[in-house]
């Protein structure tokens, strides 16, 4: 096992700034507009010349990172993706990003008003944080495209200055005493009890304490010494049968999101994570949220319901969340925000899955659907409040420090917060936008033939 310290330098989002990263970042995203510029410039004069119905290769928008994957109406999605690559980008929009600084960073964990993170959960493995609020931002990780990261693998606060960020399939795991300022390097060596090989770690993280923590892949794995050193406690040696799960303290704890023999309920453990039980009666649950106190809340599917357990998972009531059906609204993600406080994430799509099924085969263009409508509704205990937006879009993340304070991303609209409990949204330029918004933007041009239709 090899160990390695790193310093990661803050760098200031304010202006004035000297920082040397911030300045090389700045001009490198000024090279490749220009870059992109010329390409652009060439590829609109071959369709003027040679009347060519397609840009040149090179001209073409190439985004850095994951996409959402395409849902059951990918006809309209693909149409509407393909129109909006023909359009311009505006440089004086917030969202606006060049290709070498687009991050897909579409989660969000935050511990008070100032100190947070946002990080991709996806192949890009970046992780920022902020110290007042968004102001300024730190990159704690953020590896060259051509680094074969292959993402961010899991990933877990415990409170704002501890964190764990799992990558390369495996191959290394990051942790930090101090929010990302600085951190050490574990390449951990894994023994598979069922093989008998060497092993790498990955999967579902968690961490209890500073030092006690669990990760899922396949196996289940504790360590005592911060992630240095992995020991499966599994005592069958098949796999668990979840995929999340939450350790209330050392011995106890819930899983859900597997199947096993039929059984596709939650499970518990009271030994520390050698043997889990079903827990009858309990609702099938693909995602879980929890707080210290055993209150939890799990989602039973993107279009399905939401429950929650004040008794460590042990029984379940049904919220009855207020969602438009036949797949119009989706939820990404639910947050135990309070002892009594869930607060849910998506999409209102603007159609349904039957109106869309509709047209098939009859020959009619499908026509224009309603513009999409981020999502986010608030559990207080008893009652949904429901709010949708014009801008943003879609939800993705959603992280709540108390019932009016919180912050959510998206999938592609960047950051936003809010302080009055979600009534309002306020877009927070991310660190890589506030080096887009200092960054000259490409001359303008003609628009050519091909894409003014």
């Amino acid at each position: 096992m090899t160990n390695h310290r790193t310093q990661i330098h803050a760098i200031s989002g304010s202006e004035g700034a000297n920082d040397r990263g911030l300045t090389l970042l700045v001009a490198r995203a000024r090279a490749a507009r220009m870059q992109q510029a010329d390409r652009r410039r060439v590829a609109l004069q071959a369709a003027a010349e040679f009347g060519d119905p397609q840009p040149a290769p090179g001209a073409q928008h190439r985004a850095r990172g994951n996409r959402r994957a395409l849902t059951p109406w990918a006809p309209i999605a693909t149409a509407v993706l393909v129109a909006a690559w023909c359009v311009p980008a505006r440089a004086q929009s917030p969202h606006y990003l060049p290709d070498d600084l687009q991050r897909f960073m579409t989660q969000v964990r935050f511990f008070d008003a100032n100190h947070g993170f946002v990080y991709d959960s996806g192949p890009t493995g970046t992780v920022i944080a902020t110290d007042d609020g968004g102001a300024n931002w730190r990159v704690i990780l953020d590896p060259p495209a051509s680094y074969p990261v292959d993402g961010i693998d899991g990933v877990f606060f415990s409170d704002a200055q501890h964190l764990w960020i799992l990558t390369g399939r495996g191959q290394k795991l990051y942790r930090s005493k101090d929010a990302g300022r600085t951190l050490d390097i574990v390449t951990p060596a894994i023994v598979n009890p069922r093989t008998g090989g060497s092993d790498r770690l990955s999967g579902f993280l968690f961490f209890r304490t500073e030092t006690e923590g669990w990760v899922k892949r396949g196996i289940f794995l504790k360590t005592t010494d911060a992630g240095a050193t992995w020991t499966p406690v599994l005592a069958a040696k098949g796999e668990a049968p979840f995929n999340q799960f939450w350790m209330f303290d050392s011995q106890e704890g819930i899983g859900v999101g597997g199947e096993n023999r039929g059984f596709n309920g939650l499970y518990r453990t009271l030994d520390g994570g050698v043997t889990w039980a079903p827990v009858q009666n309990s609702p099938q649950l693909r995602d879980l949220s929890c707080r210290s106190d055993g209150f939890c809340v799990g989602l039973a599917s993107q279009y399905g319901s939401v429950f929650v357990s004040r008794d460590r998972g042990q029984t379940w009531l049904d919220t009855h969340i207020p969602l438009q059906g036949d797949a119009q609204d989706e939820i990404h993600e639910v947050q135990a925000a309070g002892s009594n406080l869930v607060v849910a994430a998506g999409t209102d799509n603007g159609f349904t899955r039957s109106w869309l099924r509709s047209y098939d085969g009859t020959g009619t263009p499908v026509p224009e659907p309603q513009p999409p409508r981020a999502l986010l509704l608030k559990w207080d205990g008893s009652t949904w409040a429901r709010i949708s937006y014009d801008t943003p879009k879609n939800l993705s993340g959603v992280s709540f420090t108390d019932a009016t304070n919180g912050w959510v991303t998206t999938y592609d609209e960047g950051l936003y917060k809010t302080t009055d409990g979600g009534q309002t949204l306020q877009f927070v330029p991310d660190y890589f936008r506030q080096i887009a918004a200092r960054t000259p933007s490409p001359t303008p041009f003609p628009t050519a033939p091909w894409m003014a239709k």
